[in-house]
């Protein structure tokens, strides 16, 4: 049994050291004021006076007056050069190296793949169209017009495309170019279609959906991630206006896209210690350039909240990611995706809605693009109601939780 002297005695304790830090800690602010609000936070998780990670209190619900959707850009971002018109039957040769990331291949799903092309040769090449072969069928090449001019020694992201796996368990797969190069002239020569040296990959097959509980704003979590997110930074929100500034306007749809896109391009994956879970302030990920997925997750969502977003913090059993809202009901959510498209190119784009609306998920450490298919997902085949016929969609995998964390505009800092 315990003895309640010795309790008292023992909660008296903790509240007179927690007392005797505070002070301290206040007097010490005068000189290093950046760091109090985490550390007496933290000071109270260690004496046992704040919240535990498995305490189900609910500690906010979001004010929707607050919310804020991305506009919508009536510019075009293709920036596509014009073909050349000057030809020569003479062949000057090229000289060309290729590069790539793609998402998982899943058996009759849809994957994607992200094409950097760089110009190895002495003369110019103008890159017309590019695309992908699978199981070297004329039948099923997947192209799309991108207009690149590269000179010697550059190289550029030629855009995503989507390509269609077949329902098998291996494919080949090669990178096709249709391309010119320029003479010491300036004339060019057309090549026929060239294929670049392929790859053959296991198909995964497609995952049973699940429904994962959702639970939002926990304390400890909520607590924990919105005294980490932080757009009001300086070093966060400098470098996220400068971001912004290629997609000028009030905020909107093309700056998430930059956004995701410099975090996922400029933030290296870097795991934790072992045996430690760290999760870093914004500003900290943003100078060293790394971090695991709660850290981009928390600058990405620091930087959007900077330039005017809406963002949320999605953590699953094993991983990660952000989520900004792009607004409630269809039509805000269709232009949303149109803008994305707009952006990337003819992509699947994947939200989570709520009774609050919906919210575009965004993962730079698993995804090629905004609203791409975030880690621990993969892509299901579900059962259309009274039929017989299935249809393409998504799931979490060895999910059996997702905790959802509203950053609030009066966020604990």
């Amino acid at each position: 049994m315990n003895n309640p002297g010795v309790s008292g005695k023992n909660a008296a304790l903790k509240i007179a050291v927690l007392c005797i830090c505070l002070v301290l800690v206040t007097m010490a602010g005068f000189f290093i004021s950046d760091s109090i609000g985490n550390f007496t936070h933290e000071l109270r998780d260690c004496l046992g006076l704040g919240v535990g990670p498995e305490s189900s209190e609910k500690v906010f619900t979001p004010d929707t007056a607050s919310f804020t959707f991305p506009a919508i850009p009536s510019y075009s971002t293709t920036k596509n050069e014009l073909t050349p018109v000057l030809r020569t039957p003479l062949q000057p040769g090229f000289s060309l190296s290729s590069s790539y990331q793609t998402s998982d291949f899943f058996q009759g799903g849809i994957s994607y793949f992200k094409i950097s092309i760089k110009n190895e040769g002495r003369n110019p090449i103008f890159i017309d169209r590019y695309g992908v072969s699978v199981n070297a069928s004329e039948n099923k090449i997947f192209s799309e017009d991108c207009g690149a001019l590269l000179i010697p020694g550059e190289e550029q992201s030629l855009g995503i495309i989507a390509v269609q796996v077949p329902e098998e368990e291996k494919a080949s797969i090669s990178i096709v170019l249709w391309l010119l190069a320029s003479t010491s002239e300036g004339k060019w020569h057309e090549y026929e279609p060239y294929l670049m040296n392929g790859f053959t990959t296991d198909l995964k097959p497609m995952s049973e959906k699940i429904t994962p509980k959702y639970r939002y704003n926990p304390a400890y979590y909520f607590n924990k991630i919105n005294r980490l997110v932080e757009p009001a930074e300086p070093d966060v929100r400098n470098r996220a206006a400068e971001v912004a500034r290629s997609y000028p306007g009030a905020y909107n749809i093309y700056q998430v896209c930059a956004l995701f896109d410099m975090v996922k391009e400029e933030v290296e994956y870097v795991s934790d210690p072992r045996g430690n879970d760290i999760w870093e302030p914004a500003n900290v990920t943003l100078r060293i350039g790394a971090g695991d997925c709660e850290d981009q997750a928390i600058l990405l969502s620091s930087m959007l909240e900077a330039v005017g977003g809406t963002t949320r913090v999605y953590l699953t059993d094993t991983h990660a990611f952000a989520g900004v809202y792009i607004g409630n009901g269809t039509h805000s959510t269709d232009a949303a995706v149109k803008g994305i498209r707009a952006y990337y190119g003819n992509v699947d784009v994947n939200y989570l809605t709520d009774e609050y609306g919906s919210w575009l998920m965004l993962d730079p450490t698993s995804s090629l693009y905004a609203g791409g298919l975030p880690g621990k997902t993969a892509q299901a085949k579900v059962q259309a109601i009274g039929e017989n016929e299935t249809y393409r969609s998504w799931t979490f995998v060895n999910t059996s939780e997702v905790k959802v964390i509203d950053i609030s505009t009066r966020a604990i800092k």
